[in-house]
């Protein structure tokens, strides 16, 4: 029942963070700089099991760190397993396996964290933000969102990913 549930939340998340979408009326979002508060960051994890470490002013934080334990790292650096996984949870996650569960919650974490800069941004490309979480995760690619980088390490010896966010 715990795992039914956890799929449950895991999907509404997921799918919430890729239909998110907000109004940046501004030019050039690299330059833009994007304010975040300790309370956005915990609502968008509230429903995660992972340790969170928030530097800076609660009204204006300057980074932020998100360990998630249990992710089955060896098939996490796996972009297609990942993607099917992703897959899998989107469309039945009645089907989903263990392994593409542990997976999926490491991807929708991490899409998480990435909906609350993404939520800033003017126009939203669903298909591109799975693809951009995807490139963070496996490919260790950094994402920049305004004045924030978002990137990733697996920890395959402590079956983690930490998730880092970070004003540059």
């Amino acid at each position: 029942m715990k795992k039914f549930i956890s799929l449950l939340l895991l999907t509404c998340t997921l799918a919430l963070c890729l239909t998110a979408c907000g109004n940046n009326e501004s030019g050039n979002n690299e330059d833009k700089r994007v304010k975040i508060t300790e309370s956005v960051i915990q609502s968008a994890l509230a429903d995660y099991e992972g340790t969170l470490t928030i530097e800076g002013p609660s009204d204006d934080v300057t980074s932020f760190t998100y360990v998630v334990n249990d992710i089955n790292a060896t098939k996490l650096v796996d972009k297609s397993y990942t993607r099917k996984a992703v897959n899998i949870l989107l469309e039945d996650w009645t089907k989903i396996t263990y392994g593409e569960y542990q997976v999926a919650k490491a991807f929708s974490v991490t899409a998480s964290i990435m909906g609350i800069f993404a939520s800033q941004e003017g126009e939203f490309d669903a298909s591109a933000y799975v693809e951009e979480a995807l490139s963070v995760i496996c490919d260790g690619n950094v994402k920049t969102y305004g004045d924030w980088k978002i990137s990733s390490s697996i920890d395959a010896d402590a079956d983690s990913i930490t998730i880092v966010a970070k004003r540059k």
